[in-house]
């Protein structure tokens, strides 16, 4: 029993011994990594790269303008308004021939005259045109309609000098001739509907065409009023039939028919943008021409007795039209979104309509007709909104 303790001493001391060694090796090396522990340095995990999902630090690029009509997304629509200052061309129906002294003689002593043709002169005038669209879909179609209205009226007088100059009506009055003055005024008013689908192409960023079809009801409405002051005929030697003649005439054409046209605009990133437009109608419909003259005088022959002679004529019939017309102008937008957007917009407009001009009337000598062109030009303003 003794020397059994005295072994489990033995073991004891020596395994102490050798713990104490090990530990002594430990600790002259210097190193924790013996003992299976790390330090801070390598217990530290390696740096990580941290992406923010926030939208607050993306960054967008720069917005560019996309002009009146590139990258509208998604269904809306639009309304706009303009001002219309135009002035009718070749429309100025003649009404008199003024006769002039065009050199004082010829070889023989006579006086040489020719005549001058006077028509009724239009000045500026103001209209307007209002119209709404919206967009069918995501890929650029749209619809569209708007209104024109716009009207003139123009005056001019003439009158006989005597001698070699003198006047001429053009326009027949029932009786007499050589009036010493003759006074003209006519009105012009102008409506049309326009009625189209049309989609947007665009090329690039900066540049966008849009073609279209549709309708147009046109509606040209033109009136003449004549005054002659001195007609005079004789009737017997020396007496004579002395007095005024008034003629109105009226000529009215209402239409409809297809309508193409195409637009384009060139944007820059200031949001000016330069766009013009062009378009063609076929129109068929209807004129309605009409004349009613009254004179008024007296007779010589029957003691001064009073004279008053009218007549009236129409003259109705269909007939097809071509109309033509331009634009181009400047914009400047303002562009809140993708859909909502402000913009003004100042151009140079020209409507063209051959031979719409037509005064058909039944005159006592029989019916004649007087044609001519008309036109619209000037300066069209305004303003749009997208929404």
């Amino acid at each position: 029993m003794q020397s059994t303790k005295w072994i489990w001493i033995c073991l004891v001391a020596v395994s102490m011994a050798y713990c104490d060694e090990d530990a002594s090796l430990v600790a002259d090396a210097g190193s924790e990594v013996a003992w299976g522990f790390r330090s801070k340095e390598e217990a530290a995990p390696p740096p990580v790269a941290i992406i923010s999902t926030s939208h607050e630090s993306e960054k967008h690029p720069a917005k560019k303008n996309p002009g009146p009509y590139n990258n509208i997304t998604g269904k809306g629509g639009w309304f706009f308004g303009e001002y219309l200052y135009w002035r009718p061309s070749n429309s100025e129906l003649p009404f008199g021939l003024e006769s002039t002294t065009i050199a004082s003689a010829d070889t023989d002593g006579n006086l040489i005259t020719g005549n001058v043709e006077r028509h009724i002169p239009y000045k500026m005038r103001s209209g307007f045109r209002v119209g709404l669209g919206c967009r069918l879909s995501s890929d650029q179609w749209d619809l569209a309609g708007q209104w024109t209205q716009f009207g003139a009226h123009g005056h001019k007088t003439i009158y006989n000098a005597g001698g070699p100059q003198h006047v001429t009506p053009i326009w027949e009055p029932i009786i007499g001739s050589n009036p010493w003055k003759i006074g003209a005024k006519s009105d012009l008013h102008l409506k049309m509907v326009d009625i189209e689908i049309g989609k947007i192409f665009c090329p690039s960023q900066s540049f966008s065409l849009r073609p279209s079809i549709g309708t147009r009801w046109v509606s040209v409405d033109q009136r003449m009023r004549l005054h002659y002051e001195g007609l005079s005929m004789t009737i017997q030697s020396s007496y004579h039939i002395f007095g005024q003649d008034q003629i109105h005439t009226k000529n009215e054409y209402q239409g409809m028919g297809l309508r193409g046209a195409a637009s384009a605009n060139w944007n820059f990133r200031t949001g000016f943008a330069l766009y013009g437009k062009a378009g063609y109608s076929l129109v068929y419909g209807s004129f309605k021409s009409s004349l009613r003259e009254q004179f008024t005088g007296y007779n010589t022959f029957t003691s001064n007795s009073p004279v008053n002679v009218s007549t009236k004529g129409k003259n109705d019939f269909h007939a097809t039209r071509n109309i033509f017309d331009a634009t181009a102008g400047i914009s400047w937008t303002k562009v809140f979104s993708h859909t909502k957007r402000l913009s003004f917009n100042l151009a140079y407009e020209f409507t063209f309509l051959p031979n719409q001009g037509n005064q058909s009337v039944l005159f006592p000598t029989g019916t004649s007709m007087l044609k001519t062109d008309l036109g619209f030009q000037g300066l069209t303003a305004g303003g749009r909104f997208d929404f």
